[in-house]
């Protein structure tokens, strides 16, 4: 039986609402991952072991390292990649698959696809930009939709002393881009070295910050964290080329969603909950004391990023957006991400904004 309580959910642009359906969970986290953009605690998977930092190795500072991360992606080579995603929803998993295909050099363009097939039916998603505008398109079974975001304009009203992770705009505006400066933004970062299938990475794990966590329990109405929100998400940076070709290097090869933490109460008197309390702490039971255990939250999505190869950076031409815009009334999301910015506007470049 179909809900219609409406859930918030977080892609790599912008944030808007659904219609809760059986897979409502699904859209989240395949919109938020790759959805995103869907989004660690060290045990929350047995394929990475947290490795120690040799001694006397400088601590790399996280934000410094999304920052290079970044920059590299924006500005450095083309290339293109697979994506695998694996959604989690009531014990079972759910696959999809897609592509990544990048400009890089300062150019902005990049196109992004996903498809995620279940009980329900087909849902997709796209994402292509040529630098001058950002197209999204989504289909949720029969439902369907389609956004835009003028990046272009971005530039013209951001000074360069303004410029988010000193990139411009534009260059930030869907894709993985976005979800790296949306990872920066709201979430307090913490970085380690790390293995991943053999392979040495840097394992970013980031924990939603206090700001936007008040925000998110305000608008949830239930004063708590929505179960299906990413409080905690960790991505894992590539340290070595994926070939020979010398790609791979600064890419986010590994992303991780995870719900808030589960707290259990138990009575202080029960046996089974010494130790699982921080206060008294003394190990002695205490009549009346709550114990509360706290475990990782939920994972919600794994997304991978593989095959990864240089290739020539495409002409323009090849990242415009191609179907008939009319077809669907077109949101434009500019105004989200003039405010997202922190561009300040003037009267006629509002009005033009909003034509």
């Amino acid at each position: 039986m179909k809900s219609n309580r409406e859930i918030r959910i977080y892609p790599p642009m912008g944030e808007f609402t659904l219609k809760r359906t059986r897979f409502a969970r699904l859209r989240s986290v395949l919109f938020l991952a790759i959805v995103g953009l869907l989004l660690f605690h060290a045990a929350s998977t047995a394929a990475l072991a947290n490795d120690v930092a040799q001694a006397g190795q400088p601590k790399l500072d996280a934000r410094e390292l999304i920052d290079r991360v970044l920059a590299y992606m924006v500005e450095g080579p083309a290339f293109d990649a697979k994506i695998r995603q694996t959604v989690y929803y009531q014990g079972r998993e759910v696959l999809g698959g897609g592509t990544y295909e990048h400009a890089g050099e300062g150019t902005g363009r990049y196109h992004l696809q996903m498809t995620i097939v279940d009980g329900d039916g087909k849902h997709f998603l796209r994402q292509i930009s040529d630098g001058r505008l950002a197209w999204t398109y989504q289909q949720i079974g029969e439902s369907k939709s389609l956004s835009r975001v003028d990046a272009g304009r971005l530039d013209q009203w951001t000074t360069r002393s303004a410029q988010t992770h000193h990139l411009p705009a534009s260059r930030l505006v869907g894709g993985m881009a976005e979800m790296l400066v949306r990872f920066s933004r709201d979430y307090d970062l913490i970085v380690n070295s790390a293995k991943l299938d053999d392979q040495r990475v840097w394992w970013v794990r980031g924990t939603l910050n206090a700001d936007v966590a008040e925000a998110v329990r305000g608008k949830s109405g239930t004063n708590s964290i929505p179960p299906d929100y990413p409080a905690e998400i960790s991505v894992a940076i590539a340290t070595q080329d994926e070939s020979t070709d010398h790609l791979g290097r600064w890419l986010p090869v590994r992303w991780e969603y995870r719900g808030p933490e589960i707290e259990q109460e138990r009575d202080a008197d029960d046996p089974a909950s010494l130790g699982s309390s921080s206060e008294p702490g003394d190990g002695v039971p205490h009549p009346g004391h709550r114990a509360v255990k706290v475990r990782p939250g939920p994972l919600l999505s794994l997304m991978e990023m593989y095959s990864i190869r240089p290739i020539e950076s495409p002409p323009a031409d090849r990242f415009r957006f191609v179907g008939d815009p009319s077809s669907l009334e077109t949101a434009n999301e500019t105004e989200r991400y003039v405010e997202f910015f922190g561009v300040k506007l003037t009267a006629q470049d509002r009005r033009t904004l909003l034509r």
